[in-house]
């Protein structure tokens, strides 16, 4: 678990959702998952070491990401490992995956790791891209984000993000005992076949936590375990520039406003909420039916996230907006 871990890239399409979960998401409307062995319970062997490699369709890139699971003991097993100790997302499984996505000791300490793919993705098909991670127990920090990117990420130390999507952990949501979900929508370019799992942010943007003892050497690091790792074309959501189709949330970046468009019924109420990366909320706007025009004056610049709530059930959570 030691790590090694800059060019410019086009982000295509982000939509981030970081949701505890108590219970499994509705798949209505899924087709096959195209990520083989998404789960990570097909294996060659138990195990041992820096073990990516005995995960079938798995490879670390870079790094040495690591592979758990129930067959293996000591730092390899399943719940208990070198990085403290978490069961699977799904009870009746025995495997996940656990990559680095910062360290304090030196610059670029991001791990990766590369899946393959089933089938080439379509170009201009949107997918559903979803995935589990849960934040390490036996170390000492967190981290924000965990990215998913479709072309092959250059050496860390990173400049910029590199993510195609994201999920984004606010620092008040932080529970180590939670498995959250990213849930997001891609429109492939074309030809896509393999995906890597990572931080693709640089040091500064990954926005370090202390949660744990920072004195013990080994604990220096941020760490996150993988798993239920899906995608599969989206026959079911069609996507609006920000969101689902009922609610618009744009430009983005913006400069000056931003616009919250949506329909309501007359009793229905809607509130808009903005976030900054450590999770304080920083504005919240009553919203009506049609196109609200949300002044940014005096918010800062930088990456917020915000949440729309319809009569105080969350519609949209966790999804990002820069503000330049």
């Amino acid at each position: 678990m030691v790590v090694w871990l800059s060019y410019t890239k086009r982000i295509v399409f982000v939509i981030v959702i970081a949701t505890i979960l108590a219970a499994h998401y509705g798949l209505q409307g899924q087709t096959a998952n195209l990520v083989l062995n998404g789960s990570f319970e097909q294996k060659t062997d138990c195990p041992s070491g820096f073990g990516m490699y005995y995960s079938v369709g798995w490879l670390p890139l870079h790094g040495t990401p690591d592979y758990f699971h129930r067959c293996a003991t000591g730092n390899s097993g399943v719940p208990n490992n070198l990085s403290g100790y978490k069961e699977p997302f799904s009870s009746t499984d025995s495997a996940y995956a656990g990559v680095a996505t910062y360290t304090p000791l030196f610059a670029g300490g991001q791990e990766s790791m590369i899946g393959t793919l089933t089938e080439p993705l379509l170009s201009g098909v949107k997918y559903r891209i979803r995935m589990k991670a849960s934040i390490a127990t036996g170390v000492s920090y967190t981290s924000c984000c965990v990215g998913l990117t479709f072309s092959p990420p250059p050496l860390p130390p990173y400049s910029l993000n590199h993510s195609d999507v994201e999920l984004i952990i606010p620092v008040d949501e932080i529970d180590t005992l939670a498995w959250y979900q990213l849930d997001a929508v891609y429109a492939a370019q074309g030809g896509e076949d393999r995906i890597y799992i990572g931080n693709f942010r640089a040091d500064e943007d990954s926005y370090p936590f202390a949660i744990g003892d920072t004195t013990i050497l080994q604990n220096k690091l941020a760490y996150f375990y993988i798993d239920d790792v899906e995608i599969y074309e989206d026959t079911i959501t069609g996507i609006a520039e920000g969101g689902e189709t009922d609610i618009r949330v744009y430009p983005n970046p913006t400069s000056a406003d931003i616009h919250v468009g949506l329909t309501l019924k007359d009793s229905e109420t809607a509130v808009f909420e903005l976030f900054n990366i450590m999770g304080a909320r920083v504005m919240a706007v009553r919203l009506m039916g049609g196109i609200n025009t949300i002044a940014t004056e005096g918010v800062g610049h930088g990456m917020y996230h915000f949440r729309v709530s319809v009569n105080n059930e969350v519609r949209l959570t966790g999804k990002e907006v820069i503000v330049r």
